[in-house]
């Protein structure tokens, strides 16, 4: 997926096809144009761990319910190691719907549904990593359910 669709492309697709099929909650909000736009890079600086905690859920607002893209990016340096082995490190690449997040200093994590774009709903967690004020590493792990589980514990 190096080439010209990255994971956030593949997402937004993802979100328009399923539409009210995520977690059966209403439409995806329409994405803000200014998202078409490279968005500007983070600048580090010192920020207490309080204040880290306030940028994480900023960020996660901005990603993941209003879902402006290049306003969540601006708490990202601009040379973000990106863990996903589909997509590349940086602000170019990178995230839908939250059913849990939370935010202990340096690290937050989001967790959503992704229902329609595999057979069975996908859980999705998504890590970052701040220093200072800004997010400098990201990890997701992404787990289809089984169609045939033995567990009877739910992924969501």
């Amino acid at each position: 997926m190096r080439a010209s669709i990255t994971l956030l492309s593949a997402l937004f697709l993802i979100l328009t096809l399923t539409g009210p099929a995520l977690a059966g909650e209403h439409p995806p909000k329409p994405t803000n144009s200014s998202d078409t736009t490279p968005p500007r890079p983070c600048i580090l600086h010192s920020v207490s761990p309080h204040q880290q905690e306030e940028i994480f859920y900023t960020l996660v607002d901005a990603l993941y319910v209003a879902r402006t893209v290049s306003e969540a990016y601006t708490h990202f340096v601009e040379d973000f190691i990106n863990h996903n082995p589909a997509t590349v490190d940086g602000i170019a690449s990178s995230f839908a719907l939250i059913l849990h997040q939370a935010f202990a200093a340096p690290y937050g994590w989001v967790h959503y549904r992704i229902d329609g774009f595999n057979p069975e709903p996908t859980a999705v967690v998504d890590v970052f990593q701040f220093n200072g004020s800004c997010v400098v590493e990201h990890w997701d792990i992404i787990q289809e359910r089984p169609v045939n589980s033995t567990s009877l514990h739910p992924l969501f």
